[in-house]
């Protein structure tokens, strides 16, 4: 069954985040990468900071109605931070067409209740909605105050602490509170009609990832069969090794040093760590076939390196990877085990091995490796490429569209209608049955 989610993220004269002080509300740039500011279970959406900068995160869905329900309560809560209600002459007529539209709309009355309202009002979810109340109670995590010096803002008391990873002299990783469970920060908006660039994560079949990647532009037919050459081929062993070749040419042509490290390069990221893959996806013959190949590869191309460029860490950091291809492939079919005990150190820094269920690439040396261990904090944030595990049997993997253009998103850039409309393009193309 397919799934996908959305990542929506703002840069801060769009949406940002504010900290309470003594001087009033400020922007609050020191939130580390993954901080969870708030969730909410019921549509499944998370409001996190990435580096800072506001991002709405969905839980990945596998229906219409579950996503629209999502796409329903971002509108709500954009509504509440710019006063605007969605323009519905630019959303989908079967967006609108439900028993629903009042809510799909964004709450037409709700929303002018908030722009003529002087008070501070309690927000609650209920049934998967926004709802503004006037009888405020201390407990209330969520507070909506119109008309401020910044405009509206929605106050969030944390239900978590947020930490930052720091390093002591030694090298050891300590978790740092930025903020403890029950402060408060606030979120406003800093226009009315507020833009954001969004990204998709959906399950794709291996049989159509040579399908998917030829609409970006790039098409290794000829290399994956010259490797495929006499072996016994089918449709998931094609898209298994098209993806391999995917990434080896990112890494060998794009330029990689920016402080998004390697997922810069990929309009396409494969969020799924291939070993698992390997061993849960390929049928016995599959991975015979791929044995085979790996065997048969010349020298050169084992010798090969699969990261000849160095590739950014953040900052002006970049890691230059030494791995061939042989020993990656070898660790897609055998994993990526370490020698004796690790220091956690070493798996904070991203050098250790990245343990007999991924492979060497899952992700990419330098950034801590996704397996934890008894003791390790469990707040660090870890690389997305590679950190999805394929279910037994399935025979899909997860991936990460950057480049929404695809979609009809200039740049991944766009309003919430025009969010709106992408996202149920993007469902359509994963399979799920959106109508039309």
């Amino acid at each position: 069954m397919p799934r996908i989610g959305f990542e929506w993220q703002f840069q801060r004269n769009e949406l940002r985040f504010l900290a309470d002080s003594r001087d009033g509300w400020r922007t609050e740039d020191a939130l580390p990468s993954k901080g969870r500011v708030c969730y909410w279970q019921d549509p499944g959406i998370a409001i996190e900071s990435d580096g800072g900068d506001v991002e709405i995160i969905t839980d990945s869905v596998t229906t219409w109605a579950a996503l629209r329900r999502q796409l329903v309560f971002i509108g709500e809560l954009i509504s509440l931070l710019t006063g605007r209600s969605p323009d519905t002459t630019k959303l989908p007529a079967t967006f609108l067409r439900s028993d629903e539209q009042e809510d799909a709309t964004g709450g037409s009355r709700r929303s002018s209740r908030i722009r003529t309202s002087a008070r501070t009002q309690a927000v609650r979810v209920a049934e998967g909605h926004l709802r503004t109340h006037d009888d405020v109670q201390p407990t209330d995590g969520l507070r909506f105050v119109p008309g401020t010096n910044v405009g509206n803002i929605l106050t969030v008391s944390l239900a978590a602490p947020i930490k930052r990873c720091d390093f002591d002299f030694a090298g050891n990783p300590v978790m740092t509170p930025v903020y403890a469970m029950g402060d408060v920060l606030a979120l406003t908006a800093g226009r009315d009609l507020v833009h954001g660039t969004a990204q998709a994560t959906l399950d794709v079949p291996l049989a159509e990832l040579p399908a998917r990647l030829g609409v970006l532009g790039f098409d290794p037919s000829a290399q994956v069969g010259a490797w495929l050459q006499g072996r016994h081929q089918t449709a998931n062993l094609i898209g298994f090794v098209t993806l391999i070749q995917y990434m080896l040419w990112v890494f060998a042509h794009q330029n990689l040093t920016s402080g998004d490290g390697p997922k810069a390069g990929f309009a396409l990221l494969p969020r799924t760590n291939l070993r698992s893959v390997y061993m849960n996806a390929l049928t016995e013959v599959e991975r015979s076939s791929f044995d085979a190949m790996v065997n048969a590869l010349s020298d050169g191309d084992k010798n090969s390196r699969v990261c000849p460029r160095p590739y950014g860490l953040g900052g002006r950091q970049t890691y230059d990877n030494q791995l061939s291809l042989f020993w990656w492939l070898r660790s897609i079919q055998a994993g990526d085990p370490g020698q004796g005990d690790e220091t956690l150190a070493l798996h904070m820094s991203g050098d250790g091995p990245r343990g007999i269920a991924y492979d060497a690439m899952s992700p990419p040396r330098g950034y801590p490796a996704h397996e934890p261990f008894p003791g390790r904090p469990a707040e660090w944030f870890t690389y997305s490429m590679g950190q999805k595990t394929t279910p037994y049997k399935a025979t899909h993997v997860v991936v990460e569209y950057r480049q929404t253009d695809l979609f009809g998103l200039k740049n991944g850039m766009g309003t919430y209608e025009q969010f709106v409309t992408a996202a149920m393009d993007a469902a359509r193309s994963a399979g799920l049955d959106v109508p039309h």
